[in-house]
């Protein structure tokens, strides 16, 4: 996951994914994206949420599915 977000300029990223920069920073560094994060940048990355969700579980095994979920 942070390949992908390194591609960018980490201020362009968040302004188009409306994210801080704290949390593309952190993504960057290895931390584990929400599935807010996904969605958000999926829709810069023009990449398929499904995907995104695949390759954090296959980067992140070890931690839970769904963390940072939100109902409604």
């Amino acid at each position: 996951m942070a390949d992908l977000v390194k591609t960018w300029n980490f201020e362009e990223l968040a302004k188009e994914a409306r994210l801080p920069i704290e949390r593309i920073e952190a993504i960057a560094s290895g931390e584990r994206p929400t599935d807010d994060d996904l969605i958000a940048l999926g829709r810069v990355l023009e990449q398929d949420t499904a995907i995104l969700l695949e390759i954090r579980q296959r980067d992140f095994k070890s931690a839970g599915n769904g963390q940072g979920r939100k109902n409604g």
